[in-house]
């Protein structure tokens, strides 16, 4: 699984930084989970499924198909996350929180 959370990151084209803001974790637990040496907990896993709308079953096992569907502004949004400002990305932050939410209510 350590591997495919770095596919994740590099299919959208993000800094390890960028990617363990979006994830609420440090660049260090980052690198931990992404090297093996720690075991991605399951709340994460779930975060990463909700943000990214990556397949749980490939997350976890490698089989199926990585991506369960495309949202084009979503996708933008991660495409372009480094050249935002700091404001911008608080912008972000606060979107991501309120779509975890909603789904979190359905």
């Amino acid at each position: 699984m350590h591997t495919r959370i770095e596919e994740i990151r590099n299919s959208k084209g993000l800094t390890k930084k960028n990617f363990a803001h979006m994830l609420e974790i440090t660049e260090q637990s980052y690198t931990n989970y992404s090297k093996g040496k720690r075991t991605i907990p399951t709340d994460l896993s779930i975060k990463i499924k909700k943000l990214f709308n990556v397949s749980i079953d490939w997350l976890l096992t490698g089989e199926g198909t990585f991506f369960l569907k495309t949202d084009s502004t979503k996708d933008k949004i991660l495409n372009n996350i480094d050249r935002l400002n700091e404001s911008q990305l608080k912008c972000v932050d606060s979107f991501i929180e309120f779509e975890i939410n909603k789904k979190q209510k359905i």
